[in-house]
C-alpha cells in the first residue's frame, strides 16, 4: 500500500512541477507581450505625429521640408566612402609622436 501511496505522491509532484513550469513560461510571456506591445505603441504614437506634421505642412504648401527633396547634397559633391580604420592608418603612418621637453 505505501508504494502505491509513494507512486501517486511522485505523480502529484510531477504534476505541480509541470503546472509552475507553465506558470513561469506564461509569466515570461506576458511580459514579452507588455514589452512589445509598449514598442508598438511608442512607434505608433511616433507614426502618427510624423504623418501630421507632414499633412500639416502639405496642407500648408509648405512642402520645402518635406521628404528627402530639400537634402543639400554633400560639401564640395564628395560622394566617396568614409576610409576604414586600416586606410587611416595606412595614411598617418605609424610613426610615434615626439614631443621635445621645454627647459
Amino acid at each position: 500500500m505505501s508504494k502505491t501511496v509513494l507512486g501517486k505522491q511522485i505523480g502529484i509532484n510531477n504534476y505541480i512541477n509541470i503546472i509552475e513550469e507553465t506558470k513561469k513560461e506564461l509569466a515570461m510571456a506576458k511580459c514579452e507581450y507588455e514589452a512589445i506591445k509598449l514598442k508598438l505603441d511608442s512607434n505608433f504614437n511616433s507614426r502618427y505625429v510624423l504623418d501630421h506634421i507632414i499633412e500639416v505642412q502639405q496642407r500648408k504648401g509648405n512642402t520645402k521640408g518635406v521628404g528627402y527633396k530639400s537634402c543639400p547634397p554633400p560639401l564640395r559633391h564628395n560622394y566617396t566612402k568614409m576610409p576604414d580604420e586600416e586606410e587611416t592608418r595606412k595614411a598617418l603612418g605609424t610613426s610615434s609622436l615626439v614631443i621635445p621637453r621645454i627647459a
